[in-house]
């Protein structure tokens, strides 16, 4: 009688096999399901659906869209098409902010109006639940379209203009400013600029190729819905050095927030780093009020500017599709001036959209942003940015409150 040996399989073998039979149970348990496939295909980054608890919970952010309002259209377009693909009948979209939950927007799946559209509705105010995936799904879970450790190469185009000559009536300055925005963890943000002068009439410091923003930033969410923001690094303005801000939604409308900041000037070129009086601080408290219906938000702030004069700003800003427009007025103490003023705007730039295809984003800025003093002067009643897609029209203060 013949017997045939069996052999034994070497042991990597086995582990060899192990871990792709794993791999694969792990990869058909965690498939992305119709709604964020669609969301991913739709340019939406960090998604997530989960479904428990008889709730229908998605995280998302929308970098691809230049306005938070084409990020809302097309998640409710995404819905509305999807919209008997739920499981559950309450359904929750948290939007996030380079991975930090910011607000979001809830409907029951029954709240659908008399032409067949869900009705959906605004809550700034996140439990602290929401603030981390584990504590709903119940273990270490990843997004899907992760866009952690993903690059945007953006080109910000910069126009100043001043009065400051007899000779002629202003002085132009125009730039193109390549800017390698780098999306580390959970809301690190690393930026690096480069200034590129196009035409300048400002200095021969400033008509030379030199750094611009250089800065590491790190957005948290605490408890209390309250939203942090530090910057280290250099900032516009000539100025280098460290800023907080505050943000905490108090209302659908009413927000109120803080920043604080120790900076000094700075002047960086290739070759050398003009740079001294460090220890400037500078340091805002305010409050803004949004009339959804209208898209108009109200602002009004105290401010310690950079000459160390204390001056109170009110601003009115307008929202539209694809631009925003504000005029402000503002305290002034210099001689026997009090009162200062001038308006805004901000244009978004096409691409409306930009969709990510590679690790690296090359684009244009998300708005070209121009404001207008009635009585300039080099730091008196004025402010630095952190970072080169802040304005007085999009910033850390009012995103969550506006295009509602």
């Amino acid at each position: 009688m013949l017997r045939h040996k069996i052999k034994k399989l070497p042991f990597s073998i086995k582990i060899v096999a192990a871990v792709i039979f794993s791999t694969f149970l792990a990869s058909t348990a965690n498939s992305q399901t119709v709604i964020e496939k669609a969301l991913v295909k739709a340019g939406f980054e960090n998604v997530r659906e989960i479904s428990k608890q008889g709730e229908e919970l998605f995280y998302l952010e929308g970098t691809a869209f230049v306005t938070k309002e084409r990020a809302l259209k097309a998640v409710r377009d995404i819905f509305q098409i999807h919209s008997k693909d739920f499981n559950n009948d309450k359904i929750e979209i948290v939007f996030l902010e380079r991975g930090i939950p910011a607000y979001k927007y809830y409907s029951p799946k029954q709240n659908i109006t008399g032409d067949g559209q869900i009705k959906w509705n605004l809550d700034p105010f996140i439990t602290d639940k929401r603030n981390v995936l584990s504590n709903i799904d119940g273990k270490r879970s990843q997004f899907y379209n992760e866009s952690k450790w993903k690059a945007d190469l953006k080109f910000y185009p910069q126009f100043r203009f001043k009065n400051s000559r007899l000779d002629r009536m202003y002085v132009l300055q125009l730039n193109l400013n390549p800017t390698l925005e780098l999306s580390m963890w959970r809301g690190a943000l690393l930026t690096a600029q480069i200034i590129l002068p196009v035409y300048d009439e400002y200095s021969n410091e400033e008509s030379r190729v030199r750094p611009g923003f250089f800065t590491f930033s790190q957005q948290l969410r605490i408890p209390g819905n309250i939203h942090l923001l530090a910057t280290v690094g250099n900032f516009n303005m000539f100025r280098t050095g460290a800023d907080l801000k505050i943000f905490k939604p108090i209302s659908k409308s009413v927000g109120i927030y803080g920043q604080i900041g120790v900076t000094g000037w700075s002047l960086p070129l290739f070759d050398k780093w003009l740079f001294y009086d460090f220890g400037q601080i500078s340091w805002r408290f305010g409050t803004n009020y949004s009339l959804p219906s209208k898209n108009i938000l109200f602002n009004l702030n105290l401010t310690q500017y950079l000459e160390n004069d204390i001056a109170v700003r009110g601003e009115i800003i307008r929202y539209f599709k694809n631009a925003a427009i504000g005029f402000y007025v503002q305290s002034l103490q210099f001689e026997d001036y009090l009162i200062n003023g001038g308006f805004f705007f901000s244009i978004s730039l096409p691409p409306y959209k930009h969709n990510r295809n590679k690790r690296v984003r090359v684009t244009t800025a998300d708005h070209f942003s121009i404001e207008y003093i009635a009585r300039p002067y080099p730091q008196r009643g004025r402010m630095y940015f952190t970072s080169p897609d802040e304005s007085s029209s999009f910033n850390f203060f009012n995103r969550i409150l506006i295009n509602n």
